[in-house]
């Protein structure tokens, strides 16, 4: 194996030379350099100028957003208060109605009371007198006294025909003799009245 030698088949004609760029050649690849050195710059301004172009329209649309919300804030404040007022004035709507109809309820029981004791008035007879009246939403009941026991019935009819005590009947008469008086002590009791009568 010693005995094979290498040979070189390149030459020094056979391998490729390097030449040198003339000057024309560098003016030229130093010009292209430049033109495209321009062209990128140009496109980075454009781009810039793009990216600034959409950060100004954005800033803008923040800036509206910004004025929606503070003018929905401020009609919501508007809102709570005129809401507020409302709810005050319904307030003192319904305290209002609520004296109104307690003066309505004493006003129609004063009537009804009245109307009860003009009744009461309209059915007298000589020789009866009442002691005790009460005219109460569940009843009527009387304590009195007659000087004879036939009075009693005539009353009671005299009562019945009080358009305030129509309909209405007694479920419970005590009748006691005072001997020291002379004079009969009745008491007559007529459950639930109408709201006519209380």
């Amino acid at each position: 194996m010693s005995g094979l030698q290498q040979v070189n088949l390149l030459t020094q004609d056979v391998l490729p030379r390097r030449e040198l760029l003339d000057s024309q050649q560098l003016l030229f690849g130093w010009s292209g350099f430049v033109v495209l050195l321009i062209m990128l710059s140009a496109l980075d301004l454009w781009h810039s100028s793009r990216l600034e172009d959409q950060l100004a329209r954005e800033r803008e649309e923040v800036e509206q957003l910004q004025r929606a919300v503070s003018q929905m804030e401020q009609d919501l404040a508007g809102g709570q208060a005129r809401l507020q007022d409302e709810i005050g004035d319904l307030t003192e709507r319904r305290r209002t109605q609520r004296a109104l109809a307690l003066t309505l309820a004493a006003e129609q029981q004063q009537q009804a009371l009245s109307r009860a004791l003009t009744g009461l008035a309209q059915s007298t007879l000589d020789g009866l007198w009442l002691s005790e009246i009460h005219i109460m939403p569940h009843g009527l009941h009387l304590k009195g006294q007659a000087t004879d026991a036939v009075l009693l019935p005539r009353y009671i009819q005299a009562l019945s025909q009080q358009d305030r005590f129509s309909g209405h009947s007694f479920d419970a008469i005590t009748m006691l003799l005072d001997e020291d008086l002379d004079t009969l002590a009745f008491e007559l009791r007529a459950p639930q009245l109408d709201a006519g009568v209380m």
